[in-house]
């Protein structure tokens, strides 16, 4: 069993936490409701027996003010309790069957003493139970349910038992019935709840994931056809495109974790609201860099066109950074861009317990080395030849020569803006 569990996907993991923590949640509200309402209702009880008996000068109605005194008084103080602290709210999903069950019997159980109808406070001790039942499915746990179907079951029981004339047995086995009736309607609500709740986790964490890795129209494209082939994977064409800040670690001596954290945090915000606003797809932060690429998992016929527009874009947001920092006389970022177009695997990949949603393939291995040739070509951008030929003329480019990239035999033809 601990096995099968360290095998489970990361992503089935982190649904199943968010579902237990939204399940507690709204346990924990549902609780906090189900107390006021148990003080409102005694209240009004309360204050219904105290006006028949002193101002409307029915006696009877004042036999069980006692009862109706104390049971205030618990529903006041659980509900006080809850309010704060969390464990008493937590173990007051218990209330129904341990106090309102036992606090109703023994309300009926005076009424009839003292001389009430007894059919009648039986018949309607029938509803008060009912209603209780309805009131123990907000507890969303089904043993809380079943638990306060016993218990209702024997205080009605006990009711039929000592009224007079004696309710007879088919009497006592319609409101068995009605009790059942009401847990079946009780238990298919909660599991009701309890689905409709793993799907909107479940569409949450798909959410939360689309918007990690792709832009906002992306996503919600993705969103609407349910995520299709997402995690399998699929061959595509793609423009792959590195990004690097120049001299990152020489630039952060001096700063501290703090500062370095701010920095590229805002660094990255840029870029990738750029890259998101041309449809690009973030498949990592490298430190300082990033890897993104275009033209999956949503294909795009301009792709490469919109990797160079999207590589411009940054220049700009980097340009428009370095202003803001010169501001406060920080150093200027310098940054080198690499794009490559060619094929390449896009799929969830890595561990069945941590797996990344990535791209692999020697297009992606060539980008990132084009990205490394911007150190020493004299250029911020660098373009693959097979890039440059998708690009439309109006983009005008000029080559920068043809490098021998690291691992690769062939040197590659190169392009600038």
């Amino acid at each position: 069993m601990g096995a099968r569990a360290r095998s489970r996907p990361r992503s089935t993991m982190d649904v199943d936490h968010h579902l237990r923590e939204s399940l507690r949640q709204a346990r924990l509200e549902n609780a906090l409701f189900l107390n006021r309402m148990r003080v409102v209702g005694v209240a009004g009880f309360t204050i219904l027996s105290a006006w028949m008996a002193y101002r409307g000068g029915d006696a009877s109605w004042g036999y069980a003010m006692g009862w109706l005194a104390a049971y205030f008084a618990c529903a006041l103080v659980l509900m006080i309790g809850g309010q704060a602290d969390g464990r008493i709210l937590s173990i007051s999903r218990f209330a129904v069957p341990v106090l309102d069950v036992p606090m109703v019997l023994g309300i009926q159980y005076v009424n009839i003493a003292e001389g009430w109808d007894s059919a009648s406070v039986s018949n309607f001790s029938v509803g008060l139970f009912v209603c209780l039942l309805l009131l123990s499915a907000l507890t969303l746990h089904s043993t809380q349910i079943f638990i306060s179907l016993i218990a209702v079951i024997l205080a009605q029981l006990t009711l039929q038992v000592v009224a007079e004339p004696k309710i007879s047995g088919g009497g006592q086995i319609a409101s068995i019935l009605v009790f059942l009736f009401a847990t079946g309607i009780c238990v298919y609500a909660g599991r009701s709840r309890l689905r409709l709740l793993t799907r909107v986790v479940e569409e949450a964490a798909a959410r939360r994931r689309l918007q990690r890795y792709f832009s906002p129209g992306v996503g919600a494209l993705l969103e609407k056809q349910g995520g299709g082939k997402l995690g399998q994977g699929q061959e595509y064409e793609v423009t792959v495109l590195f990004t690097d800040i120049r001299g990152f670690t020489a630039l952060t001596e001096d700063m501290g974790s703090q500062e370095v954290v701010s920095l590229l945090n805002t660094y990255h915000g840029r870029m990738v609201e750029a890259l998101f606003r041309h449809g690009g797809t973030l498949d990592k932060y490298i430190g300082d860099g990033l890897m993104a690429y275009f033209n999956a998992p949503v294909g795009q016929v301009d792709h490469a066109e919109r990797a160079f527009r999207c590589a411009m874009a940054m220049r700009q947001e980097l340009a428009a950074l370095n202003t803001e920092r010169s501001w406060s006389g920080d150093q200027e970022l310098r940054m080198g861009i690499g794009m490559h177009t060619g094929r390449a695997i896009v799929g969830d990949i890595g561990a069945p317990n941590r797996r990344e949603f990535t791209a692999i393939g020697d297009a992606v291995n060539v980008a990132a080395r084009i990205e490394e040739m911007t150190k020493n070509a004299g250029s911020g951008v660098l373009i693959s030849e097979s890039t440059a030929a998708l690009l439309p003329d109006s983009m005008s480019l000029t080559e920068v020569g043809e490098f021998a990239l690291r691992g690769s035999r062939k040197p590659l033809r190169l392009f600038a803006p």
